[in-house]
């Protein structure tokens, strides 16, 4: 019988006896053994061994003096097989994959840093001698768990040599004599099972495990120098099952440069999604909440988060609004409690930003949000990750941090395709659950867990930069809409749907970027009455990719728009259906009316924002717009 781990080899330079040698050239040696003799009179049932196994080996190569601990697992079902081997303390994990053809050794390092991994054609590596490798149809397969053992086969008899106790066990012992040509090895084999009718296993009465497997013979070299070996393969915890499937994925974290790509990252919603993500500082013990809106088609991005105390924040440490704007190149940064706001320009180490030239930046499409633009990639398998079966990922990056970049390893896990979020959203995409990205040199560690996945369109009005206009010109307005009792019951239970609509009629009328639009707002009386801000042009230009014509509507010029096609009867909300049965609504004409703020104290203007129910009543019956020519009436209000 031919011992499977025979044949391990070792790349940290400890190797097994017979996989050292070259071609052969000796023949088998007689002076070891010949054919076995079959006894008639013993005559015993071979062991049958099962197709799925796991079990730790102790081998002890006699003639060298050493020990060695292999842990195997078996799987002729799935046509694949893993090994475990500490040498000298030294550790290596194997994988072999028939069905991607891939030999992969892997070398954890004793500190818990990544070790080396490498990969190999597992049809043309020595290391396929150790569970066989035949091709069938031009597929390479594992031998059977009887073929890998060498026990039985084409050119192998087994003699039943009788019973016998090794290590205090009944056995059912057998020999064979084997020459192995492609190592140039003859050799005597014996093994030792559990006795089938003396010794109950651990796996049930009358089940036959391997206990011990000894061998000795000659091998030799390509030059024709031989020399003597001895080798014990000692089995404890042998199980005729596989327990645990993981073990056949390499671990986390652990990239394998070569690996072939068995399965392209998934595809995530391409125009908008929101999640809130899980910030965790593994180095710093540090953790930290965001939520995060994207909107490519409207160049959008939103962040909501509360700085941290180290990240020497210039807004302070309240909970923050950050809004990116790539039609201008800005970033608007609000403080929820104060209402105060700042504005710089969209920096190209934002984590939401891809360079587009030399002094351009641009928005990250969705592929790119999630850094899955890499091309040296590797899918590692479904891992668990927070009780969720995951399609895992991994590559290295050598391009982030961008601007004083160092090499980076980044992990991926999604929700397999058997996982659904309820409520998720009806954009078409897979569900992220977990990001990890890794930079040795600088010793960061993050992991980004991610909940609450919305792959949905965003309500652009939650898009709110008016804090930066507090002291910049705008403009206030005012108009109804005519409707009937049942148009406005089901607009008044579907207001947020209503105020988008009227928000898109107004960005069709005038041209206008949507952050524009501010403090939109519906009310219902006689009529229903909505109120809305225009912002100005933006107070600076970042530096986004733009065409060469780019350039921002003026605010008069916007405002002036609306108040003609109001006055004209001409501004049309398109409901779009459902809800809402009525289709279209047209503004009352000549119903606009502009408003500002009188401050009653001090008898100056200013552009405090925000609606009480008791001004909007009374706006409701204030002046409307007169002709064109006239130019438009104010409205004044005192407030306290």
């Amino acid at each position: 019988m031919r011992v499977y781990v025979l044949a391990v080899c070792l790349t940290a330079g400890v190797m097994l006896e017979l996989a050292t040698l070259g071609l052969a050239s000796h023949g088998h040696d007689y002076s070891v053994c010949n054919t076995t003799q079959v006894n008639p009179s013993l005559i015993m049932l071979k062991p049958n061994i099962s197709e799925q196994f796991h079990t730790r080996v102790e081998a002890v190569i006699v003639n060298k003096n050493k020990t060695v601990i292999v842990r195997e697992y078996f799987d002729a079902q799935n046509n694949r097989g893993f090994v475990r081997v500490l040498d000298q303390s030294i550790s290596m994990d194997a994988w072999y994959d028939y069905n991607t053809n891939e030999f992969i050794a892997y070398y954890p390092m004793p500190d818990g840093s990544p070790g080396l991994c490498q990969v190999q054609d597992l049809s043309k590596t020595d290391q396929r001698f150790l569970f066989g490798y035949q091709a069938i149809n031009g597929q390479g397969h594992i031998y059977s768990a009887a073929g890998a053992l060498h026990y039985g086969g084409q050119g192998i008899e087994e003699a039943y040599m009788g019973k016998t106790t090794i290590r205090n066990i009944n056995v059912d012992w057998w020999r064979s004599c084997q020459y192995w040509k492609d190592r140039d090895a003859t050799m005597t084999v014996d093994w030792y099972f559990t006795s089938r009718t003396t010794w109950d296993s651990t796996v049930g009465i009358g089940e036959q495990l391997p206990v011990q497997a000894h061998v000795t013979g000659m091998v030799y070299d390509a030059s024709g120098a031989g020399h003597h070996f001895e080798h014990y393969y000692n089995f404890f915890d042998f199980k005729p099952y596989l327990d645990r499937s993981t073990v056949f994925e390499t671990p986390a974290g652990v990239t394998c440069p070569g690996r072939k790509l068995t399965r392209k990252f998934p595809a995530v919603p391409s125009d908008a999604f929101s999640f809130t993500t899980e910030i965790v500082d593994v180095k710093n013990d540090i953790l930290s909440f965001m939520k995060e809106t994207f909107y490519y088609s409207q160049k959008l991005v939103k962040y909501e988060y509360r700085p941290q105390s180290g990240d020497f924040s210039p807004y302070g440490t309240s909970e923050l609004i950050e809004i990116h704007d790539f039609h201008s190149g800005l970033a608007y940064v609000t403080d929820k409690a104060k209402g105060n706001c700042s504005v710089r320009a969209i920096e190209s180490g934002d984590f939401d930003v891809r360079s587009s030239g030399p002094n351009t930046v641009r928005i990250r499409n969705a592929k790119e949000f999630f850094y899955l633009d890499t091309t040296n990639v590797s899918y590692e398998g479904i891992k668990q990750n927070r009780g969720l079966d995951c399609d895992t990922w991994i590559a290295n990056r050598n391009d982030y941090p961008f601007g004083d970049p160092s090499p980076s390893t980044w992990e991926w896990y999604f929700a397999t395709s058997q996982w659904q979020q309820a409520n998720a959203g009806p954009e078409p995409g897979a569900i992220p659950v977990q990001m990890r990205i890794t930079i040795p040199q600088r010793g960061w560690m993050y992991q980004y867990n991610i909940y609450h996945f919305q792959k949905s369109k965003p309500d652009l009005l939650k898009f709110d930069i008016s804090g930066c206009y507090q002291f910049r010109k705008r403009r206030k307005f005012q108009f109804m809409v005519p409707a009937k009792p049942v148009s406005q019951a089901q607009i008044s239970s579907n207001v947020e749907v209503f105020k988008y609509y009227v928000l898109q009629a107004i960005m069709s009328y005038t041209n206008i970027n949507p952050l524009r639009v501010a403090h939109l707002q519906a009310f219902f009386a006689d009529n229903i009455i909505v109120t809305f801000e225009l912002l100005d042009v933006s107070p600076i230009m970042g530096d986004t990719q733009r065409a060469p014509d780019y350039s921002e509507v003026p605010l008069d010029f916007a405002a002036n728009t609306i108040a003609q096609m109001i006055q004209d009867g001409q501004f049309v909300i398109n409901l779009k259906g459902s809800p809402f049965t009525l289709k279209n609504l047209v503004a009352t004409p000549n119903s606009i009316v502009e408003i500002t703020y009188l401050n009653s104290t001090t008898g100056t203007t200013t552009t405090t924002t925000g609606y009480g129910a008791g001004p909007m009543a009374a706006v409701g019956v204030t002046m409307p717009l007169l002709g064109g020519g006239l130019g438009v009436l104010f409205a004044y209000f005192f407030f306290k």
